[in-house]
C-alpha cells in the first residue's frame, strides 16, 4: 500500500507539471558552501509557473539544488525538522523525476521524498513525501481546499498519535496545528479529523502529517501533500 501511494503522488505531480512549460531566467549557478557540495544557490529573477507544484524550496528564496539528494536532505532538515537523517540513493523515475528514501534511524520507518527537475536550470524540487506509516485518503494531492478541511486515512504511530500541520507558502506560516489518533504498535488504524483554518495569504500550501519517536519525541516519518487554496 505504501509503494502504491508513493507512485500515485509521483504520477499526479509529474502529470500536472508535464502540461506546464518550464521557464524563468536564472543567473549562473554557484556552489553553495554546504560541505557536501551538492546544493547550489542562484539569484532568482523570475519564478517559473511550473514550480507551484513544489513544496520545497520556496520560490521566494534564492536556494536551489543541483542534486535530488541535496534537495531531499534540506527539505527533511529545514522543512520537516528531522533531527537525524540517513539519506538513501536516488531512484530515478522518468529521467527528470524520482524519489529518495530517508530514515531517522537504521531500523526506523522510511519516508520517501518525491523530487523533480521543474525548471530550465535543471535544479531539483521536492513535490511531496510519503510513508507507509501514514496513508492519506483525503485530501488529494494538488486539490483545492477550503475551511473546514477533512483529513482522513490510516496510520500507525507511537501511542497512536498522529501530528499534523497545514501550512501556507508565504513565510511558511502554520495555518493550523492538530493531532489525531490512528493505529499503534505497527498496526494500521483509521484516522479522521476536521481542521478549521483562517483565510490564507498564499494560493498554495502543504499538509504535513508526522509520527514521532517513542525515545525522544523527534519526528520519525512524514507524509506531505501539496495543496491549493
Amino acid at each position: 500500500m505504501g509503494k502504491k501511494l508513493r507512485l500515485k503522488h509521483l504520477v499526479v505531480g509529474v502529470g500536472i507539471v508535464a502540461f506546464v512549460a518550464a521557464g524563468g531566467t536564472y543567473l549562473t549557478l554557484r556552489p553553495d558552501p554546504i560541505p557536501t557540495g551538492t546544493s547550489t544557490t542562484t539569484a532568482l529573477s523570475t519564478v517559473p509557473s511550473s514550480t507551484w507544484t513544489a513544496v520545497w524550496p520556496s520560490t521566494t528564496s534564492a536556494v536551489r539544488f543541483k542534486s535530488p539528494t541535496a534537495a531531499t536532505r534540506d527539505f527533511c532538515k529545514t522543512f520537516l525538522q528531522m533531527k537525524s537523517l540517513l539519506v538513501g540513493k536516488y531512484q530515478s523515475g522518468d529521467g527528470r523525476s524520482g524519489e529518495v528514501p530517508v530514515q531517522t534511524t537504521p531500523n526506523g520507518p522510511i519516508t520517501t521524498v518525491m523530487v523533480r527537475q521543474l525548471t530550465s536550470d535543471e535544479s531539483w524540487w521536492v513535490l511531496g513525501a510519503a510513508t507507509a506509516d501514514i496513508v492519506i485518503q483525503s485530501p488529494q494531492a494538488l486539490s483545492l481546499i477550503n475551511s473546514p478541511l477533512h483529513v482522513s486515512g490510516s496510520s500507525t504511530a507511537f501511542e497512536a498519535v498522529l501530528n499534523g500541520t497545514l501550512r501556507e507558502d508565504r513565510g511558511g506560516k502554520v495555518l493550523a496545528a492538530f493531532t489525531t489518533l490512528g493505529g499503534a504498535n505497527g498496526t494500521m488504524g483509521p484516522f479522521s479529523r476536521t481542521v478549521m483554518f483562517p483565510a490564507p495569504n498564499s494560493h498554495y500550501g502543504s499538509l504535513v502529517l508526522t509520527t514521532r519517536s517513542a525515545k525522544d519525541g523527534s519526528i520519525s516519518s512524514a507524509s506531505v501533500l501539496r495543496l491549493t487554496f
